[in-house]
């Protein structure tokens, strides 16, 4: 039956709801709060197959500000199928009587963290106040916000704009848990146009335990007084967080070039700006290319929905100079929205900014209309992904028309738009939510290159809070060319009627591309 065991002490209520699949035994699982354990090892009753769970109240008096609930699955096992598999499930929670989203699945024995805000006035920590430092200089103000957790001393970290460092490294001192942030103003005097930040965690530790950690926040940006979208960002591990603002002013005139020729030792990059072609076709794909050079330049290939158009392309406008190569992508497209990826092959690193190889993509045109969203900085090794959308009138594949289907049960609706690229049979793919899958195995019917979808509606009664979707694609196939290629579309997605950000995902091999959605009502 089910359990109801309490522990800890104190005015504030964690209430986890928790079941389990039991085999040879229960699960066993401790929790923690910021690292701390409260009482001892519990052990699930409740079998999530009878629709029951424990109710497990952890009692404290925790101040006000984020803190971190850890479930952690302590004996795992497993007897080779899934009658004979022992899991832990965090089916939800609530906190002083609010529902907060913790659905989780522990399939082998490790944790599951919960989120939970405490509404009681925030203490500062007069041993850590907010910083305010200034670096650079110019006319314009890129202002970042900036928090930690602090361990073994503070967080260290470097801002850079374009690829160039901004003064020296930075200290941070405001208490992530304290609800306060460092004020950094950034000075510079930016170009019209893209610009892209990069925030670099210098000096990660980590204790062991949530209180033994130290991390760094950006928790908001403004360039000039507005905000800028996309700049919250937490980093745990060493490496950086990057975002991009828009200088709206004129555009300034390039500087002409020297009269003289320059010296044998000029730099790869330094030359003037490139204007390659590749591929061919009526379809014209403009990308506004640049790098920073070091040992070499930098080199990198196009695809288009997940086909390479051309070979290895190298990279010779210098993003410090405001200038960048003319990329001509040529093709025959159907109508349609289609995937472009800029695939950066040679990152190189010499230990500063000056001795860096980066790739930018500055913008794109497609038949002449700006595509939004194009620009990226790569400063590793990898792959930046935007979209286009081809304005021919749509041709649907009667062989394959698309499908609508419903999986799941209650009153909330996720609707995803699915697509395919079929080949040797149609791509087959499930639908989680929260770890916990929906329905059984689907198959996708409508061709992205027709430009129609799928329109799968995924039903449930899902609690206040973030929700995690994950689609699985199962059968990915090659035959060796663009043509011979088995691939899966997430085109877009809502949620109760609303459109959900950051949704689409082209899946080229076998894998998951997840999302998150927000239940603002529960």
């Amino acid at each position: 039956p089910p359990a109801n065991p309490t522990i800890g002490s104190g005015p504030d209520k964690l209430v986890l709801f928790i079941s389990q699949d039991a085999y040879q035994g229960n699960a066993q699982y401790t929790v923690r709060v910021d690292g701390t354990q409260i009482g001892g090892t519990l052990s699930a009753s409740a079998l999530r197959s009878s629709g029951q769970h424990d109710t497990v109240t952890v009692l404290g008096d925790w101040g006000g500000g984020r803190h971190t609930a850890t479930v952690t699955f302590l004996n795992d096992a497993w007897g080779g199928s899934a009658a004979t598999d022992r899991n832990l499930y965090v089916e939800s929670a609530t906190y002083n009587g609010t529902p907060i989203a913790a659905a989780a699945g522990l399939f082998d024995a490790g944790s599951a963290n919960v989120a939970f805000t405490d509404s009681d006035p925030v203490a500062p920590s007069p041993s850590l106040p907010p910083a305010s430092p200034t670096v650079g200089s110019g006319p314009d103000r890129l202002v970042l916000a900036v928090s930690q957790d602090a361990y073994q001393g503070s967080a260290q970290y470097t801002v850079s704009v374009d690829g160039t460092q901004i003064g020296g490294t930075l200290t941070a001192s405001a208490i992530r848990g304290s609800g306060q942030a460092d004020t950094v103003t950034v000075l510079g005097n930016w170009a019209a146009g893209a610009h892209t930040v990069s925030v670099n965690f210098l000096n990660d530790a980590w204790g062991g335990s949530a209180a033994t950690d130290r991390n760094l926040y950006v928790e908001s940006a403004t360039y000039n007084g507005a905000a800028v979208a996309g700049a919250s960002a937490g980093l745990f591990d060493a490496g950086r967080a990057n975002f991009g603002f828009t200088e709206a002013g004129a555009t300034a005139p390039s500087t002409p070039p020297p009269t003289t020729p320059p010296p044998t030792t000029t730099q790869p990059g330094t030359s003037q700006p490139a204007t390659p072609t590749v591929g061919s076709g009526s379809d014209k794909l403009v990308l506004s290319v640049s790098q920073d050079a070091y040992q070499g330049s930098a080199q990198y290939t196009v695809s288009v929905d997940g086909a390479q158009i051309g070979g290895t392309l190298t990279a010779s406008a210098l993003h410090s100079s405001g200038q960048h190569d003319t990329v001509t992508v040529l093709g025959n497209w159907t109508g349609g929205a289609h995937t472009v990826s800029v695939n950066f092959l040679n990152d190189a690193w010499g230990g500063s900014a000056a001795t860096d190889r980066n790739l930018y993509v500055d913008g794109a045109t497609y038949n002449g209309g700006a595509l939004a969203g194009a620009a990226a900085g790569l400063f590793d090794a990898g792959q930046a992904s935007f979209r286009f959308t081809d304005s021919d009138p749509v041709v649907p594949n009667p062989s394959f028309p698309p499908a609508t289907r419903t999986v799941g049960t209650g009153s909330d609706r996720l609707v995803l738009s699915i697509s395919q690229d079929a080949y040797q049979g149609s791509a087959q793919y499930t639908v989680s939510v929260d770890g916990r899958q929906v329905g059984g195995t689907l198959t996708a019917s409508a061709l992205n290159a027709s430009g129609q979808h799928d329109t799968v509606t995924v039903l449930g009664d899902w609690a206040a809070g973030n929700h995690t979707v994950a689609v699985n694609f199962l059968n990915d196939a090659w035959g060796g060319s663009a043509t011979t290629d088995r691939n899966l579309y997430v085109d877009g997605a809502t949620y109760n009627g609303a459109t959900v950000a950051g949704a689409a995902a082209g899946l080229f091999d076998t894998g998951v591309a997840s999302f998150r959605f927000l239940d603002p009502l529960g």
